[in-house]
């Protein structure tokens, strides 16, 4: 089996592990951040970037996901555990590519990088991430954050200094990163 078989066989089983989300309804928070939200029912560009009275929250790209669903299939669970499932595949392809380029001199790196790949993507910790609809602002965020390293790998500073805004923008955790976004993509952008 060569490389793009293992990575395509990683993402078909996370799809079959999760799979059974994409039956289930909405849940507590769902509420309050979907159907109660107006950023979300009504969305503009005005009401992503303010908090709700409800929520109280900044997260226009998590919400501006959320208005997308909303616009596509209202309040049908569905798509949004759909959307959280490719999300999660996205990340999980993402993270392998990270660790693939960082590994390059390694022996065994596609291994390596495969089996950390796997290991995430089955870890059950990601479950209530996955599972829940209003988890999809940490896939976001960790979507964004290894697209912004990703590109930072590639030399593409601008670009990764956008995603990682991206990643703030789709949730507060991110701010985490800062300190490395400021030592590794802000001096290559200058």
């Amino acid at each position: 089996m060569n490389e793009r078989s293992h990575v395509l066989l990683l993402l078909a089983v996370t799809m079959l592990v999760y799979g059974n989300t994409l039956l289930n309804g909405f849940t507590l928070d769902d509420d309050v951040y979907i159907s109660s939200n107006p950023a979300v029912t009504s969305p503009s560009v005005k009401a992503l970037f303010e908090p709700s009275k409800a929520n109280n929250l900044f997260r226009p790209v998590t919400f501006a996901s959320f208005a997308l669903n909303w616009k596509v299939g209202r309040d049908r669970p569905f798509g949004y555990h759909l959307f959280n499932l490719l999300l999660h595949a996205t990340v999980i392809l993402l993270l392998y590519l990270v660790l693939r380029r960082l590994l390059d001199p390694v022996p065994k790196a596609a291994t390596i990088a495969l089996v950390s790949a796997w290991l995430f993507a089955l870890h059950p910790i990601h479950t209530e991430a996955v599972t829940s609809i209003v988890g999809r602002a940490e896939l976001l965020a960790a979507g964004f954050l290894l697209a912004a390293w990703l590109l930072h790998l590639h030399d593409r500073p601008i670009l990764a200094l956008v995603s990682f805004a991206f990643a703030l923008l789709s949730k507060e955790s991110a701010v985490a990163f800062c300190r490395w976004c400021s030592q590794a993509i802000m001096p290559a952008a200058s």
